[in-house]
């Protein structure tokens, strides 16, 4: 199965097209927000995708990752610090990564960068199964545990809470979803799996955003249900070519990092507006600048980067 899958790429942007739709906060629903369920799911799916079946090191695995995810992510919290007047102790947090705490709430320098943190902690999970032959069920021992304590104890610290999160296994399941892909699975009647996956989350318009274990399972299930269901479809060759949707899945970290900044600059202006006029606006306005950045500064460095990686002796 080859590393690229038009079916994710599709995905990633319609994902991070829907957050930027629920930051806007002039959607009557929260379900945009779980497009981070959809790229928790996609994490765990990508990281058996290049790695099993490969002779990958922990530390090649994870270099690759940090070239890929902290760069631009550094950047933009530096750049968004500097306009926002962040202390020094946010900022450290925030680039290496660690929860914390700004008064009652969860927040990092970017306020979606609590993802960013659940993501590195994936892949510190995933670098260390990789050390083990059977990769897969040792991350699913660990995953499983931590969440099990959290179920238990219920912990308030920042770093506790985030490492024993149900949200986890959405990572999890992902993973176990490219595992079985990989083995020859392939999903029965994708569109109708894609179609439950997305009906469950739209019966669900008048909920917020669920916490702790009924996220995992209202917005986690038709997350798993909705990958699987467009992995299924682009296996047996019914998935389109749509241009400006690949654009959106290669620029989809760069929208996602970006969009909050954009939307702090462009809300007050469109603030007279109604809600459908006033939201496609600003999710085209994120979605150009999210491009822009991708082309102009992310492709680039990521370029430079590949570049400079040692060549084996």
């Amino acid at each position: 199965m080859r590393t690229r899958l038009i079916a994710i790429q599709y995905l990633r942007g319609l994902s991070a097209l829907g957050v930027v739709a629920f930051h806007t906060s002039w959607t009557r629903t929260d379900i945009g927000a779980a497009g981070v369920d959809v790229f928790f799911v996609i994490s765990g799916f990508v990281m058996v995708l290049v790695t099993e079946g490969k002779k990958t090191t922990a530390s090649e695995f994870l270099m690759a990752r940090i070239r890929r995810v902290v760069p631009l992510y550094w950047i933009i919290t530096l750049f968004a610090a500097t306009v926002l007047g962040n202390s020094v102790r946010d900022v450290v947090l925030s680039i290496l990564f660690i929860p914390h705490m700004e008064g009652a709430k969860l927040r990092p320098v970017i306020l979606q960068g609590w993802t960013l943190n659940y993501e590195m902690f994936f892949y510190l999970v995933f670098a260390f199964a990789v050390s083990f032959s059977r990769s897969l069920r040792t991350m699913a021992a660990v995953l499983v545990g931590l969440v099990a304590i959290g179920t238990v104890l219920h912990p308030t610290d920042p770093i506790a809470a985030m490492v024993t999160s149900p949200l986890c296994l959405e990572f999890l399941a992902g993973a176990w979803l490219c595992h079985a892909v990989k083995r020859g699975m392939r999903p029965p009647a994708p569109w109708l799996i894609l179609s439950l996956g997305v009906l469950l989350l739209l019966v669900q318009v008048s909920m917020p955003v669920p916490e702790w274990w009924a996220r995992a399972i209202l917005w986690g299930v038709p997350a798993l249900l909705i990958v699987t269901g467009a992995l299924g479809a682009e296996l047996r060759g019914q998935i389109p070519a749509l241009p400006w949707l690949t654009l959106m899945g290669d620029a989809s970290y760069a929208i996602y990092l970006t969009h909050f900044l954009v939307l702090m600059a462009a809300r007050p202006w469109l603030h007279p507006m109604p809600a459908p006029l006033a939201v496609p606006i600003l999710v085209l306005m994120c979605a150009g600048v999210g491009v822009a950045v991708h082309r102009l500064i992310e492709r680039p460095l990521d370029q430079a980067l590949v570049a400079r990686r040692p060549r084996p002796a």
